[in-house]
């Protein structure tokens, strides 16, 4: 902001111009703050959405690591059974041969089941990777947008604040030229005043000089023509 430095009356100034902008920054200021609020609680929706995604994140990688945990014991349990089916025979050479079957399939089983929980156990290990690299973006992201909220909240704050300093040094400058203007007029006029009696003075004097000359000169005609009468000239024979 500069100031308008064209020519106003003594007195005037400023201040019609300094109102106007007093109003608009006031508006600035107000527009700002509205701005801010709206920005503010939209921010704020978005930092409850993601804390809350965070927590389902949270409870779904509990979940998903309890379930690989299991996986993982049920398959070393399998193959510990497994390896003690493995062991020795478990069919005696007189059994049925439908018997010695059955217990072939029994022996088979715990190996069976090792290997399908342990490959299940290796894609829910995966899936527990996925969602815990997931959960560590979003509280990377929670805390990015915290941060920059209150980073920009807090230069917003602090334009509005320079910008009401910045005014406040144009007004004090204003009011102060203002100030000088009329200062000056007033011993302008003081100047042309004290001119003017001089003047006055001067011309009164010089009539006041006219007027004791010519009284002079008209005593010296007096005297003369007073000596070239003889001296018998009356008081009323020169007519002035």
């Amino acid at each position: 902001m500069t100031c308008n430095l064209l020519y106003s009356p003594p007195g005037s100034g400023h201040v019609a111009e300094l109102s106007r902008q007093a109003a608009h920054l006031s508006s600035v200021t107000e527009g700002v703050a509205e701005e801010s609020k709206v920005n503010s609680d939209l921010a704020a929706l978005m930092m409850e959405r993601l804390d809350s995604s965070k927590r389902a994140l949270e409870c779904l990688l509990k979940l998903l690591i309890c379930l690989m945990e299991a996986e993982q014991a049920y398959s070393a349990a399998m193959a510990a059974a497994a390896k003690a089916a493995a062991a020795g025979p478990l069919a005696a050479p007189a059994d049925s041969g439908g018997l010695s079957a059955a217990v072939e399939g029994l022996v088979q089983l715990p190996a069976a089941a090792a290997a399908g929980h342990r490959q299940l156990y290796l894609e829910l290990q995966v899936l527990v990777d996925s969602v815990r690299g997931l959960w560590r973006q979003y509280t990377n992201t929670a805390k990015d947008l915290k941060q920059a909220i209150s980073t920009v909240q807090r230069n917003v704050d602090g334009c509005c604040k320079q910008l009401t300093l910045s005014f406040n040094e144009h007004k004090t400058a204003c009011e102060a030229f203002d100030a000088s203007v009329v200062y000056q007029s007033a011993a302008n006029n003081s100047t042309s005043s004290n001119g003017a009696s001089h003047q006055r003075a001067r011309s009164s004097s010089s009539i006041e000089a006219v007027g004791d000359a010519w009284t002079g000169a008209a005593g010296v005609a007096a005297a003369a023509l007073h000596l070239a009468g003889g001296g018998n000239v009356g008081s009323g024979a020169l007519r002035l």
